[in-house]
Formats: structure tokens, C-alpha cells, sequence
């Protein structure tokens, strides 16, 4: 009571600036007034006067709490009529008040530490882990989504599946070091061809596929692409040359669900592939 906790948030303290120790006992401490003036002598000193009584404090108790052999907080009793109001009763039942406290911390603590690690691996289980692109877990889960955007809003979502030419010889001759190397390389020209609201994914050794929202101009898009992708790759003095052919197959026009689209466009990337084309369009296919 009589605190102002807004005035008093602006205190910040130094170890060597507080009253209380860090050895994790329960303390009786006298006199507060003294030592803050002693220690602290900058506007500080005004403001615990002002709002945190600490001239009217006759005796504190002091409680760490302490997790893994630490303190991490003080809970602070103060008394303002008696400077023997606390005694060793009060520092047994304090003791006991803190262990309990503790407990409770460090379980906070294990359980936002359990959390984080279920993030982290679930984050993991959505990547691929040579390029950290979504896998295509994700890509699903990704396309699902907008679709129902599209449904609300009447759009279209542009399914576009990347499969790459010219890699497997690389990889037979120079070996799967550099054929990681190659695919990094891709992997982040692709991305840096997208949209922001575009999704990229790898799905395979050597294939990606695109999500493109409301993208209307997606022939264009597939040549930026190419274009982007047949810049040549230097690795240690080798010159290393790849491309693409790509399947585009749109949502709702070619199919109306993830599986049934990504077959679409699948095949006509095989298409393209086995007709000596770039890309071919799903809706030309009789399928």
C-alpha cells in the first residue's frame, strides 16, 4: 500500500547496488534508507523515496528465490512499524515459502524449455534441411490454406513445379558435395524470384514446386525463373550450367484439391521435359 509501482518499474539496479544478497538466505535487513543512500546517489535515490517509502521501511524480509542455484527474483516484506518484526520464525516460514516458489519456477522454466524444443522440432519437420525450404509437409499445408483464401476472395492459386535439367550429370561426375552445393545455389534463386506472397518448396532430390497467388501473369513469372536459374554456377574453378522444366497447373481451373493439382502439374512438366519444351500448362493436357 502507498507504493507507486509505474514510477518504481523505472528503477533499474546493478548486484552490487542491492540490499539483498544473492546466496540464496532468507535476510532481515534494517535501516534500507542508509544503504540505498550509501550505494545509490543518482535521481533514483528520489524516486524509492518518493514512491517506494523506503525512508518509513523499519525492517524488510527478504526472500530469494533461487532456480538452479541462482536468484532470480527477491520477494521483499516490509514492515513499517517495528524494526523487530521479523525474526527467525518469520525466516523459517520464509525459507520454506521460497523453496516452494522455487519449485514452481524451475518448473515454468522446464515447461517454456519443453515448448521451445517442440517448436523448434516441429519447425524442423516443415524444412527440408540441406536448403531450409518447406518440405512438401508444409507445402501442403500451405496450399490448403490458399485455397480457402482463393475460394473467399474468387482468385486463382498458380501451382508450378520445378523440375531441374542438367543436374544428375553434375552430380555423377562431381559428386553429391557439389551436387548439395548446386541445389543450395538454385534453392536460393529460386526464392529470390518470388513474390512475398509466394510459397517455395523442395519436394524432391532436384525438384521444387511454387505457389503463386492471384498470380495472373505466370508464363512471365516461369521465365524470370529460367532465366534466373541458367546463370552459371562457378564452384572451385568448375563452371556448372543448369535449367529447368517446369508444370503449371492452376487452382480452381485444373483441379480442386492439392493432390489432384500437384499430379496435374507434374505431368505436364514431364511433358515439357519429354517435348524438348521450358514449361507446359496442365490445362492442355488430356488428362
Amino acid at each position: 500500500v502507498g507504493y507507486d509501482f509505474t514510477q518504481l518499474s523505472k528503477v533499474k539496479f546493478k548486484p552490487e547496488e542491492l540490499a539483498q544478497s544473492f546466496d540464496g538466505q532468507v535476510k532481515i535487513i534494517t535501516h534500507l534508507d542508509e544503504f540505498d543512500s550509501k550505494k545509490i546517489t543518482d535521481e533514483r535515490q528520489e524516486i524509492l523515496v518518493k514512491y517506494g517509502r523506503i525512508s518509513e521501511i523499519k525492517a524488510m524480509l527478504s526472500v530469494p528465490i533461487i532456480v538452479e542455484n541462482e536468484a532470480v527474483a527477491f520477494f521483499n516484506l516490509d514492515n513499517f512499524e517495528n524494526e523487530n518484526a521479523f525474526n527467525e520464525f518469520s525466516i523459517r516460514i520464509a525459507t520454506v515459502f521460497a523453496n516452494q516458489v522455487g519449485v514452481i519456477f524451475e518448473r515454468i522454466k522446464l515447461e517454456k524449455e519443453l515448448q521451445k524444443q517442440k517448436e523448434y522440432l516441429e519447425y524442423l519437420s516443415l524444412r527440408d534441411p540441406l536448403t531450409n525450404l518447406p518440405n512438401k509437409r508444409a507445402l501442403e499445408t500451405e496450399a490448403e490454406r490458399m485455397f480457402a483464401l482463393a475460394n473467399r476472395e474468387g482468385k486463382q492459386v498458380c501451382l508450378v513445379y520445378v523440375d531441374l535439367k542438367n543436374f544428375k550429370p553434375v552430380n555423377d561426375r562431381l559428386g553429391h558435395k557439389v551436387g548439395d552445393y548446386v541445389i543450395t545455389v538454385v534453392a536460393q534463386r529460386l526464392s529470390s524470384v518470388a513474390r512475398k506472397s509466394d510459397f517455395i518448396a523442395r519436394v524432391g532430390g532436384d525438384e521444387f514446386v511454387y505457389l503463386l497467388y492471384d498470380c495472373k501473369e505466370y508464363i512471365q513469372f516461369v521465365e524470370r525463373v529460367i532465366k534466373e536459374l541458367e546463370k552459371p554456377i562457378d564452384y572451385q574453378g568448375n563452371t556448372l550450367n543448369v535449367s529447368a522444366n517446369f508444370g503449371i497447373a492452376i487452382y480452381p481451373k485444373d483441379a480442386t484439391s492439392f493432390g489432384d493439382l500437384l499430379l496435374k502439374a507434374d505431368v505436364a512438366m514431364y511433358y515439357a521435359k519429354n517435348n524438348g519444351l521450358y514449361f507446359y500448362l496442365a490445362s492442355n493436357l488430356n488428362v
